[in-house]
């Protein structure tokens, strides 16, 4: 049996909007940076109170960039056959804990334990039940075990050449 090599997908819209948003917010906080390190104040303190919106901005181009580097959601598959995805769980709440429904139970799949996959659009209503997550857009990888349960898997934010390589991966050994 020939031996798979650990893979990663990087969801691509996910990944595109944080090089957009926080790669400008990066480049207006190094400006900010340098145009405070080329301010020839004596009192530095007092120049910064004053310029308040210079610290502001190097402070939101560092700190949103490496904040929100955890909210880009990623596909990863192990030699050892299990495949995890990898996004942030926006709801834990005390109530969605007490009626047994774990954000983490989607997050990893076994490539032996599938027996098929589809891709299907969830209602609001079936979000709450089966995927104890929000999400903005609407597309999902149901993945059928042989035990009978399903797994919903978030792939909205993936491309859809991304999407069919993961659904050929995860059948490739099942």
């Amino acid at each position: 049996m020939k031996r798979m090599r650990k893979r990663k997908f990087i969801a691509f819209y996910d990944l595109l909007a944080y090089l957009i948003i926080c790669g400008s917010l990066f480049v207006c906080g190094i400006v900010c940076f340098i145009a405070i390190l080329c301010a020839d104040a004596v009192d530095f303190t007092q120049w910064a109170l004053e310029h308040w919106y210079y610290v502001l901005s190097v402070a939101l181009g560092v700190a949103i960039p490496a904040a929100t580097v955890i909210l880009i959601k990623s596909c990863v598959f192990f030699d050892s056959g299990a495949v995890y995805f990898r996004y942030f769980p926006f709801t834990i709440s005390w109530e969605k804990a007490a009626n047994g429904i774990d954000p983490n139970w989607n997050q990893t799949v076994y490539i032996t334990e599938i027996s098929e996959i589809e891709i299907v659009k969830l209602s609001k209503k079936e979000k709450k039940i089966l995927t104890s997550t929000k999400f903005i857009f609407n597309k999902f990888l149901r993945i059928k075990l042989r035990s009978g349960k399903e797994k919903y898997v978030y792939v909205a934010t993936y491309a859809p050449w991304q999407v069919k390589k993961i659904c050929e991966l995860l059948l490739k050994d099942s």
